[in-house]
């Protein structure tokens, strides 16, 4: 897909009808994507059972366009943005339920409360009575809000205001009891103390393993459970598909798309039940190319497009590629236009490619005789990884090495692109490669990737897999 295509799809995007827009917004603000959102969180509440804890916490999605609901909160990185109350699995990282702050909503059915309580009740609603805790912080912090869902079988672990003292023992804490609640009082630092509480402990225990610390295990806890949505934030912003836009709807999308990633990653671990875990970036790019592999694959039988694309498609989808000799342009004289120079040019010649049957002039032809284009004197390095996906290039090495060093370090430094790495030092590259590359629609570039402390005398060459045209990195 072209970029030009790509960014006219992004303009034509809606998530409703906006034939009755106008009389959605009337009653509800999120109208424009508010049936796209709550289908998106339904799926992810089937398709996961959380933990026996889980935390709730805001979320902001960076956003600077016109929006009814656009929030400022100066602790968070982006500042402004569309905030989001997120219900997360504190084991798995999970996002398991969402629901976007609208602010005051018209007077209608989703003209509803955004106090706190309000708030945890509506995120927790599905899992009330299970018997599962949940940890939030100072914003949520209610004692009548512990007691209701303690009725409801659920824990709460919550901070208080912090406050400063003087006059108490470093690393001292103090326990209050009052029925099934418990509150302490702990001080980590000379000027700062912390107080928690919690219906789930209801003992005075100290853990053992902070050592002169002496944290108490309800801040031990606290801490191992409090970072769940911020987790989330900082892996979607690892790898954000969202892209700068004025319209928050489509930031939305985007937020859900990152979402989706996540949860998706975490159900295909705990489907998968190895130890051999992928990593995010490989198992994001393995869940694109499933996603657009069957209309790449629909793109590859398509005679009528060009045969660089339906190459290309047939390369990423993992199939042979097949030229029919129907298919293969016709020569209807005894020279033609070049087909890799530009048109402003007008190369005349009377050379083509025994391959695709194209017009190439000198610049873009070359001689080889039968012995340099045998493959059998070319291989691949040992230190590159021997990936089906990096082979499929073509790019062979007529150097070998058993150890892996700088070019597997130059090839993670390129952001691990289909491109292949050899040291020449000052030297151009051999004949015999630059023979194999033409046979193959290869070529080479002359920039140089310097990956040594020595004195900058070896660099590597680039070399990408390129369809019958010249392309430099």
């Amino acid at each position: 897909m072209s970029l030009k295509r790509f960014r006219f799809l992004l303009r034509c995007l809606r998530f409703d009808d906006m034939g009755d827009r106008i009389q959605r917004r009337e009653i509800d603000k999120l109208a424009p994507i508010r049936e796209l959102f709550e289908l998106f969180v339904e799926n992810c509440k089937k398709c996961f059972s959380p933990s026996e804890y889980v935390t709730i916490d805001e979320q902001l999605v960076k956003f600077r366009g016109r929006c009814p609901f656009r929030v400022y909160l100066p602790n968070k990185p982006a500042k402004y943005g569309i905030k989001i109350f997120a219900l997360v699995d504190a084991k798995m990282m999970y996002m398991w339920n969402m629901e976007v702050y609208c602010a005051k909503q018209p007077v209608g059915s989703y003209n509803i409360s955004n106090s706190p309580s309000d708030v945890v009740m509506r995120l927790m609603n599905p899992i009330l009575g299970s018997g599962r805790n949940l940890t939030t912080d100072i914003w949520y912090t209610s004692i009548p809000l512990a007691e209701n869902l303690l009725k409801n079988k659920i824990t709460l672990v919550v901070i208080f205001q912090q406050q400063f003292s003087k006059n108490r023992e470093l690393n001292s804490t103090i326990f209050g009891f009052q029925k099934d609640l418990t509150l302490i009082s702990y001080k980590p630092k000379p000027n700062k103390i912390v107080i928690l509480l919690s219906s789930m402990h209801h003992y005075a225990a100290i853990d053992e393993s902070t050592t002169d610390a002496r944290k108490p295990e309800i801040i031990t806890f606290y801490n191992s459970t409090k970072g769940a949505v911020d987790t989330v934030d900082e892996m979607c912003g690892s790898y954000d598909a969202g892209r700068n836009n004025r319209r928050w709807p489509l930031t939305i999308f985007f937020h859900l798309i990152n979402t989706a990633g996540i949860n998706s990653e975490i159900l295909y671990h705990c489907d998968q039940l190895t130890s051999n875990a992928l990593k995010r970036r490989v198992y994001l790019r393995n869940l694109a190319m499933s996603l657009i592999k069957p209309q790449v694959l629909k793109r590859a039988a398509m005679q009528n497009l060009l045969k660089t694309i339906r190459h290309k498609a047939a390369r990423i989808s993992g199939i042979p590629f097949v030229e029919t000799e129907q298919n293969l342009p016709k020569k209807t004289g005894s020279n033609g236009r070049c087909a890799l120079c530009p048109r402003s040019e007008d190369k005349r010649t009377r050379n083509f490619c025994v391959k695709c049957n194209h017009w190439v002039c000198g610049k873009h032809y070359s001689k080889v005789c039968s012995s340099c284009m045998d493959s059998s004197r070319c291989f691949m390095r040992n230190d590159l990884p021997m990936k089906s996906w990096v082979n499929a290039c073509g790019v062979l090495n007529l150097n070998d090495s058993t150890q892996n060093g700088s070019h597997w370090n130059a090839w993670k430094k390129m952001k691990n692109k289909i491109i292949y790495f050899d040291s020449f030092g000052i030297n151009p590259p051999p004949k015999e490669l630059v023979n194999y590359l033409g046979k193959h629609n290869l070529w080479y570039t002359d920039r140089k990737f310097q990956d040594y402390n020595d004195p900058p005398i070896c660099g590597h060459l680039c070399l990408e897999f390129i369809d019958n045209y010249k392309k430099f990195i």
